[in-house]
């Protein structure tokens, strides 16, 4: 009976291999020029709303492109008729009008619009941001989950050999029907600790199809993250927004202080009278100036164009601070990452240390229960978990940084209007 005993343990020892974890940690991402990552910028830039974004910079273009120029002229016609106590007679008349800018508002409107146009390309910047690091951060959730579904695996085959070495026992009445019932409770939990990590993997592989407009069984993009290293505070895409909307609070304070000068019109006038027993025809040319009663109005949006200046230096300061602190924290969480790898591999040595000893106790028939060995394999399977959350919080954490500097990605702005 003791030889039965000894099969099943081999088993157990060949079963109790750590599970890898995630690999390559980030620090191996973050090397430039890396195949994975070209494959991961490919991905992103067929995503819809970076599209979408690209189409929206394409419109700002081609408005910025009429923005200064005069106003369409305008062709108006009348119709009247005359009378007198003696005759009536119909008149016509045909202007032909252009208006002309005040003093200052061509300027302002060019300002205007190359600002419009700067903050059309940095939201841009920012959408491929958001997206690159949501993308990298669910497939880093997903690594992470399959991953643990892995070690659910290792530990299913671990705890059934243990099974197995249970049932021999109570077969040669040096065991008890409690230890077989207990494995059993943990076989059941293990196996939905197993299809709940996967249904997790699923779940986050779906969202990035979903985001990058795939179908469900195209393959994804390996994760990739920016290096840290290349990272400038000053092209963060919130700051350069927050640039091009100081610039557009400068315009419109322009455009306001041009709205106090008056508005000048230059037409030309043909008039037609067909009176009775005569024509009379005119032909004049017209200047229009229109001066401006009140400027109230001017003055409200003056104070309300420096208003949104000083909005915009608050969100390029904002945006330097939420940049050094995405930086420490990508920093930090890999530090941990790599402590968590080393503590592990200590922590797996002692306790496979524990384990060599329990199965070498239950090689005899007066040996300790295998519940034990359970618990042995439950805290190596714990270290290795903290080592894949410590990695994956790593690996989101550098997510975070694509935020910081976007990846520069074809743009497919269709050339046409």
């Amino acid at each position: 009976m003791r030889t039965a005993v000894l099969l099943p343990l081999c088993m157990l020892t060949w079963a109790a291999d750590p599970v890898p974890v995630i690999a390559p940690t980030p620090a191996d991402v973050n090397a430039p020029a890396m195949p994975a990552q070209a494959a991961f910028l490919r991905a992103v830039a067929g995503a819809p709303a970076i599209q979408a974004a690209q189409e929206r910079i394409f419109a700002a273009r081609r408005a910025a492109g009429s923005a200064g120029r005069l106003a369409d002229p305008m062709l108006g016609a009348g119709y009247a008729r005359k009378s007198t106590a003696m005759d009536r007679w119909p008149m016509y008349d045909v202007r032909l009008e252009q208006a002309l800018p005040r003093w200052g508002e061509r300027d302002a409107r060019r300002a205007k619009a190359l600002a419009e146009t700067a903050m059309t390309e940095a939201d841009l910047r920012e959408i491929i941001g958001d997206t690159a690091a949501e993308i990298a951060a669910m497939l880093a959730e997903a690594e992470s989950a399959r991953a643990k579904a892995e070690l659910a695996r290792a530990q299913i085959a671990r705890a059934t050999a243990v099974q197995t070495i249970i049932v021999a026992r109570v077969a040669s009445g040096t065991g008890g029907s409690a230890e077989q019932l207990e494995v059993n409770s943990r076989l059941a939990a293990l196996a939905v600790e197993r299809d709940t990590m996967l249904r997790m993997a699923a779940d986050a592989e779906q969202d990035v199809r979903g985001r990058l407009g795939l179908p469900p069984t195209a393959l994804l993009p390996i994760f990739a993250a920016p290096d840290p290293k290349s990272i400038a505070i000053e092209r963060v895409p919130g700051i350069a927004a927050a640039q091009a909307k100081s610039a557009e609070a400068d315009a419109m304070f322009q455009e306001a202080r041009a709205s106090r000068y008056p508005e000048t019109a230059l037409g030309v006038r043909y008039e037609r009278e067909l009176v009775p027993g005569d024509t009379m025809t005119t032909v004049g040319l017209e200047l229009r100036v229109s001066l401006p009663v009140w400027q109230s109005a001017s003055g409200d949006q003056e104070l309300a164009a420096l208003a949104r200046r000083r909005a915009a230096q608050h969100e390029a300061e904002a945006w330097q601070f939420r940049a050094r602190a995405l930086l420490g924290r990508a920093e930090r969480a890999t530090a941990v990452a790599v402590t968590a790898r080393s503590a592990a591999e200590a922590t797996k040595g002692r306790i496979s240390a524990e384990y060599d000893a329990l199965v070498q106790a239950a090689t005899t028939q007066s040996g300790p229960g295998l519940t034990a060995v359970l618990g042995v394999i439950d805290r190596l399977s714990e270290a290795e978990r903290q080592v894949i959350d410590a990695e994956v919080a790593a690996r989101q954490a550098a997510a975070g940084l694509w935020r910081l500097a976007p990846p520069d990605l074809p743009t497919s702005v269709r050339a046409q209007p």
